[in-house]
């Protein structure tokens, strides 16, 4: 049986210096699709595939941390990525028009 790939985001605190140099530093690290400098409580924002969960623990703990600049890090799982067939109304109800 495949699985799907699991993606997260992970939140960025960097240390005073070169966020832009960490940034790309990061985009280098395998299982990262993207990342983006952010104005905000955080500095930046990366975009990780993996084939499981564990993936992106590794990936984070071992290959984002330790990035010079990195501070702190917060990563959020996607719980879905298709959007077709969500609803934010609860199940049974309906929208009045």
């Amino acid at each position: 049986m495949r699985y799907p790939m699991v993606k997260a985001y992970v939140l960025i605190k960097m240390s005073t210096g070169d966020v832009g140099e960490a940034a790309r530093m990061i985009k280098r690290i395998k299982g990262v699709r993207e990342v983006c400098v952010t104005f905000g409580p955080y500095d930046a924002v990366a975009e990780l595939e993996g084939g499981c969960l564990n993936d992106i623990a590794r990936t984070v703990a071992c290959q984002i941390q330790p990035v010079p600049g990195v501070a702190q890090t917060l990563t959020c799982v996607a719980a879905h990525t298709e959007l077709e067939g969500m609803s934010n109304q609860p199940e049974g109800l309906t929208r009045k028009e």
